[in-house]
């Protein structure tokens, strides 16, 4: 009953939990973008791999994945608005800080991309996460060339 009167819902307390990990999974992975790293690519190989690489030992998720009922699977894909664009848009606005020069609207489309490329791998796994990493970050190197100029 308590989790009723705070969540309203079962939907309501599966949306909190997804939430709640997205924004874990979200800061870690700013976490390891931040880290020292010359180009964008590398910024977002390093948040990729560790997010493949921390998802794929996590409970919850494979509980979502596994789900016959298939109750939270939506949380990960139809009903993940909210998760993406929160995600996309920290992704972005890292890239954006470490690299001022970079076009804004580029940088939100790689960023979108990479979101949407990191939740099919989840979903979906494709390769190992240091391979997936290594790929995407080759999209977004030919995606995001630094300027030759005041790249940073």
């Amino acid at each position: 009953q308590t989790l009723y009167y705070e969540f309203g819902s079962k939907d309501g307390l599966a949306q909190a939990l997804a939430l709640r990990e997205a924004q874990r999974y979200a800061d870690d992975a700013e976490a390891a973008r931040s880290a020292d790293h010359a180009t964008p690519a590398a910024s977002v190989r390093a948040g990729v791999e560790h997010t493949l690489t921390a998802a794929a030992s996590n409970p919850l998720l494979k509980a979502v994945l596994t789900d016959d009922a298939g109750d939270l699977l939506p949380y990960l894909t139809t009903r993940a608005e909210v998760l993406h664009a929160a995600a996309a848009e920290r992704c972005a606005a890292d890239l954006l800080e470490r690299w001022p020069a970079l076009p804004p609207d580029d940088v939100r489309l790689v960023a979108d991309a990479v979101t949407r490329l990191v939740v099919s791998h989840l979903v979906l796994p494709g390769g190992r996460p240091d391979q997936v990493a290594s790929d995407v970050a080759r999209l977004v190197e030919r995606l995001l060339p630094l300027p030759e100029e005041g790249a940073r």
